[in-house]
């Protein structure tokens, strides 16, 4: 499962990594930077 959170939301990536999220990369939308991770479900 694709699961994305802005960058700099501390928050949000630590609950990602914390349920088996691996970073894929960021991306840049409309001048907004998201992170990308995987969850295998």
């Amino acid at each position: 499962m694709l699961v994305t959170c802005d960058e700099g939301n501390d928050a949000s990536e630590k609950t990602i990594l914390a349920n088996g999220g691996v970073y894929e990369k960021t991306i840049d939308v409309d001048g907004d930077k998201i992170k990308r991770f995987w969850i295998s479900i």
